[in-house]
């Protein structure tokens, strides 16, 4: 028994004199650099930086019955409104863009038509293009990949049918003081369908309100979006007024919203 003692003091005695391997030196990784993707840049702006509001390139002149004026709101990042955009088949479109995120360069897409490459908080930018492919298409944030429906018509009355069956039409207005004028400034709808208007301010907060329509003025801010909801069910014009400013636009309401029924 003392022998079988004396053996087991001994590997212990053994284990703790045993030299302690060296710990292995940590293989380093290197973070990979992102890869640089033309025209999509997210810098952060510089703190303080002011953007001027003002519709980058200048807003062309409007194309009355013979083309089509309508306005997107990219609500980062997650949406656009309205969704869906509708738009017709071969008939020249302004649309002017907005953001409400206060920081970033987007690239936005529009289908296979046209992009917004360098579109910055607080402008306005207007995209002059005429949409050449009926069907279902997406708005796309490319850098952050969220997106809304864009629906190509082929017609009018197919658009106004579109509208129809959804139960209602939506539109965005863009207000801008510096600009001295709505995005778009006029806007036409089909008289007894429900109607949505998405407010974006780039410039001050404005007291907003539809003559006869939506009597009480709502607020209208920067950076954020403000529904109006109505159903208009007397045809005629009436006017989108600023109370607090000279800023002015007009609805219209008709039969039909097409020119031509």
């Amino acid at each position: 028994m003392k022998s079988i003692t004396q053996f087991v003091v001994l590997l212990v005695v053994s284990a703790a004199c045993a030299p302690v391997p060296a710990p292995e030196t940590p293989t380093l990784i290197e973070t990979p650099t992102p890869t640089s993707m033309a025209g999509m840049v997210h810098p952060t702006a510089t703190p303080g930086e002011a953007i001027p509001a003002t519709a980058i390139p200048a807003p062309m002149e409007p194309f009355g019955d013979g083309g089509q004026e309508l306005a997107v709101i990219q609500e980062l990042y997650d949406h656009y409104w309205p969704d869906p955009l509708i738009l017709i088949l071969d008939l020249p479109t302004i649309l002017y863009a907005v953001t409400d995120g206060r920081e970033h360069i987007n690239l936005i897409t529009i289908g296979p038509f046209a992009e917004a490459p360098n579109m910055r908080p607080g402008q306005v930018f207007t995209i002059a293009f005429s949409p050449d492919e009926g069907g279902t298409f997406e708005i796309v944030n490319v850098g952050h990949r969220f997106s809304g429906k864009l629906l190509v018509a082929a017609n009018c009355a197919d658009a106004e049918q579109i509208r129809i069956n959804q139960g209602g039409q939506a539109f965005a207005i863009i207000h801008s003081p510096v600009d001295g004028r709505l995005f778009p400034d006029t806007i036409t709808v089909r008289v007894g369908l429900p109607v949505t208007l998405y407010n974006f301010s780039v410039g001050g907060e404005h007291l907003v309100s539809v003559e006869l329509l939506v009597p009480d003025p709502i607020i209208v801010r920067p950076n954020s979006i403000t529904q109006m909801q109505f159903t208009p069910e007397q045809v005629g014009e009436y006017a989108i007024i600023h109370a607090d400013d000279d800023l002015a636009g007009l609805l219209v309401v008709r039969e039909s919203a097409c020119p031509d029924v």
